[in-house]
């Protein structure tokens, strides 16, 4: 489960709240004007329990003495059954009752993630300093991250291809000094992430081409899952992924779990760029582990599709084809997601997030524009690179 497999456990609310989970609840005192029922009940029930057998027919099949006694034992809320507490039916209890069947993806290739959950324990979420650790333990790495014999994860092989993207001039107008002053302005009071989406956001993002290629706001749930499990679904403030539509309803349904965020078809597929934002009074710790756990599905997802039927000795490159951004009380960072192949066959890929440059946007005129200028252009450049390998995979 998602404690176990930590190396290292912080002591945060959901680490303490699965502590008592595991310690127990404390005994139920006695009730006093009932005494506890016979343990010989708990034979009895066993031997004689039928799983299709429920109250209203059980009450139908008594006698009138039967009935009498109880009503006579129903008084005053029945007896004292806290010794039932825990209590589990008969193995195979339940054979016959139907059950609720899983939930199906929308494509029918098996059940969505959101049915696999486990009921009754709370995911672990990215305000959890465990979370981190959890995706190291399943080989994601954030910024900074060092092996345990001080080795330092490999750059991607395309850091200085990006490095010139990103620093290219556009062609498109530059922000003004207008703009720059609105934007200026309108920080200090970005207090909570919806003003910075609402207030900030749209000056850093300026008009984009096409709508459809953007998402906002909802989980990935039929994302599989990266790790074992144990953690809530990603879900990026904004995102650029495909339209619906461009990538082939056979590549589609065969990658369906891995390059579909969503069921509902008319959502963009295979993001490959990612912002999350966090308000001055928010934490960037936060940010960067959202980042780093959406970087990784995007890797997955156009790794999955740039080896679509291919050879397995044309997987992993060391390139990276997956951009994430961070805005936090006016510093943008980008960052670089690529994947790497397992060390043997026994271990799981590696994901590892790269720090391609900061700007404090609010500081200067000349920071604010090339702020703007390497957001849009990692922006542009991660569709290239998506266009390119969908059209690769729809051959």
């Amino acid at each position: 489960s998602f404690w176990e497999n930590l190396p290292k456990i912080s002591l945060t609310a959901g680490a303490l709240r699965e502590l008592d989970r595991r310690s127990g609840p404390p005994q139920l005192a006695q009730r006093s004007d009932f005494p506890s029922l016979d343990p010989r009940f708990h034979t009895n029930t066993i031997k004689h329990y039928r799983p299709t057998e429920f109250a209203p027919d059980i009450i139908k099949a008594c006698s009138p003495n039967d009935l009498k006694e109880i009503k006579k034992l129903a008084r005053r809320g029945g007896p004292d059954i806290s010794s039932f507490q825990y209590f589990l039916p008969p193995p195979q209890a339940f054979d016959d009752i139907s059950m609720e069947p899983a939930k199906f993806n929308s494509h029918g290739t098996g059940p969505s993630s959101e049915s696999m959950e486990r009921p009754g324990r709370k995911a672990t979420t990215t305000y959890s300093r465990n979370f981190e650790q959890h995706l190291i333990s399943h080989n994601i790495y954030p910024v900074g991250y060092m092996y345990p014999d001080d080795r330092i994860p490999a750059d991607p092989r395309n850091l200085d291809a990006i490095n010139a993207v990103l620093s290219k001039q556009r062609n498109s107008p530059p922000p003004s000094d207008e703009d720059f002053g609105k934007f200026r302005r309108a920080c200090p009071h970005a207090s909570k992430e919806d003003l910075v989406t609402t207030l900030l956001i749209p000056k850093i993002e300026g008009n984009t081409s096409n709508p459809r290629n953007m998402g906002a706001g909802y989980p990935f749930r039929n994302l599989a899952p990266l790790t074992n499990g144990g953690i809530s679904h990603a879900k990026p403030d904004l995102f650029h992924g495909a339209r619906p539509g461009e990538l082939n309803d056979a590549v589609c349904q065969e990658l369906n779990n891995q390059v579909a965020p969503s069921t509902e078809i008319h959502l963009p597929l295979a993001p490959n760029f990612f912002l999350e934002v966090k308000g001055n009074h928010g934490s960037s710790s936060v940010a960067d582990r959202q980042a780093c756990y959406d970087g990784a599905l995007g890797a997955r997802a156009i790794h999955a599709l740039r080896t679509f039927r291919q050879d397995q000795d044309q997987e992993s490159d060391g390139n990276a084809y997956t951009i994430t951004a961070t805005f936090h009380d006016g510093t943008l960072k980008l960052f670089t997601t690529h994947r790497t192949e397992p060390r043997n066959a026994s271990e799981r890929p590696e994901y590892i997030m790269t720090l391609v440059g900061g700007w404090f946007m609010p500081g200067n005129f000349a920071s604010f524009r090339q702020g703007v200028a390497a957001y849009r252009n990692a922006r542009d450049w991660a569709k290239g690179q998506r266009d390119e390998i969908i059209s690769r995979a729809n051959e």
